[in-house]
């Protein structure tokens, strides 16, 4: 009985395969090749695999154990989970371009979760961008939302330094005297 699913270096296998494979992950975590942006070529591709990940959740229960999910955006979207989660962790290591915000708009609103961590590049695109994701109340079933911001603070290309901040949100609506 596996319960949690790491998979390394994948390149966005199909759901029906890990679904069938591994129907009772509770715990999944996607580390797909390094992707940039730009070298995702073929967005039909993309969309391809995502709309026969779809196809094969409708008419069934898929991953009903499924509980939390790590994984980076475009591994994400691919994948077109549909499942209810208690915690999505998303990881987005470019810089926050429209693209990124409509894909994560799809992502987030397609899986209902109570906690999204998101962890962003801190460049000056990123609150705007912030701002455009959560518009027309994008966080109103979150419990909670926890927003990384990454900044590389390299002198040198050579070193990897690289910082962060991490913000804790939690929905006006869903603020208690408990929760201050």
């Amino acid at each position: 009985l596996i319960v949690f699913l790491e998979l390394q270096n994948c390149d966005r296998p199909p759901l029906s395969i890990l679904a069938t494979a591994f129907p009772n992950v509770e715990t999944l975590v996607l580390e797909t090749k390094e992707y940039r942006w730009e070298e995702i070529e073929d967005m039909e591709q993309l969309e391809d695999l995502r709309n026969q990940n779809l196809a094969y959740q409708e008419g069934r229960m898929c991953w009903t154990s499924l509980r939390a999910v790590t994984a980076d955006l475009v591994a994400l979207y691919a994948m077109g989970l549909k499942n209810p989660l208690q915690f999505l962790e998303i990881e987005l290591i470019l810089e926050l371009l429209p693209t990124h915000v409509e894909l994560l708009r799809t992502v987030i609103s397609t899986m209902e979760t109570k906690t999204l961590l998101l962890a962003l590049p801190g460049t000056p695109s990123t609150p705007s961008a912030l701002f455009e994701l959560f518009r027309d109340g994008l966080a109103a079933p979150l419990v909670l939302l926890k927003l990384i911001l990454l900044f590389d603070l390299r002198l040198d290309p050579e070193e990897s330094l690289v910082s962060g901040c991490a913000i804790s949100v939690i929905p006006e609506e869903r603020l208690t005297e408990s929760s201050l």
